[in-house]
């Protein structure tokens, strides 16, 4: 007997002049670092890509695509003192729909290397963060790359990383999950029965989740769906891409006991 179940998590959405926003991480123009004739323009060029990698990988925003980026700079004829004056980087921030921009530059003092890089919010011209790295000779910059950007990927705003639909099947079960922007659930679980016959039950439920855990909470009375009377989720999860377009996380079906691991990916209707 296949069972299909639908877990629908719903609330209040936001939204915007285009629509409902289901999910929004903040957006981030990262550019290429100035090498103040201490580090050649295209090594410099490289170690932002690099920068640019680790911000992605990180999966906490979303990095401006460089060519539209670039393209931008050129037919605004930025200079590099530009970014220092709060007009011309809000009007370039509004052309390429970027929330912050992080600018650097390079520095040297004997055999030692300095870069200083720096966080912008662009709508209010204010440094969000800076922070410095000190490099005995540039091939360093390689292993010392992916801490560094995390530092910086860690101080953005976070959105709800789950807003949106997701599914997931395990087991004979199929998983239907709606996250919005608020704790409150509503939980919907349709058993499909032999000659095609459906058997819907609904309830209220909770979430929550932080950096590490997720918790999924939804009772159900009278269920005439066999093993279906409460669900009490609660695991680690981790997000498989950098997109963060899917999970993973530990479930315990209806009527089993054992924990097993279920994938669920996100998609919109």
């Amino acid at each position: 007997m296949k069972r299909t179940i639908t877990l629908l998590c719903m609330a209040v959405l936001s939204f915007t002049v285009l629509g409902t926003a289901l999910y929004a991480q903040v957006s981030v123009a990262v550019i290429n670092f100035d090498g103040n004739n201490f580090v050649a323009e295209q090594q410099a060029a490289f170690m932002t890509t690099m920068f640019r990698s680790e911000l992605v990988k990180s999966g906490r925003v979303e990095v401006v695509d460089r060519v539209n980026m670039d393209r931008i700079i050129t037919e605004l004829r930025f200079q590099q003192t530009d970014w220092v004056n709060p007009e011309r980087v809000r009007r370039f921030g509004q052309m390429i729909g970027a929330d912050y921009l992080i600018t650097g530059s390079f520095e040297a003092l004997g055999s030692q290397f300095y870069l200083a890089v720096q966080m912008i919010d662009i709508e209010t011209s204010r440094i969000t963060h800076s922070s410095r790295i000190t490099l005995n000779y540039l091939d360093e910059y390689e292993s010392r790359v992916a801490g560094f950007a995390g530092e910086f990927a860690r101080q953005f705003p976070q959105g709800n990383r789950f807003a949106g639909e997701w599914e997931g099947g395990i087991d004979g079960y199929d998983f239907n999950i709606v996250f919005l922007n608020s704790n409150q659930c509503i939980v919907k679980v349709i058993a499909a029965q032999a000659g095609g016959i459906e058997i819907t039950e609904e309830t209220n439920g909770t979430w929550s989740a932080d950096e590490n855990i997720i918790r999924i909470n939804a009772s159900f009375s009278n269920s005439r769906i066999r093993g279906l009377r409460r669900i009490n989720w609660s695991s680690v999860y981790t997000f498989t891409n950098a997109e963060n377009s899917a999970f993973n996380m530990m479930i315990t079906p209806p009527n089993n006991n054992r924990q097993v691991r279920i994938s669920f990916v996100r998609t919109f209707s």
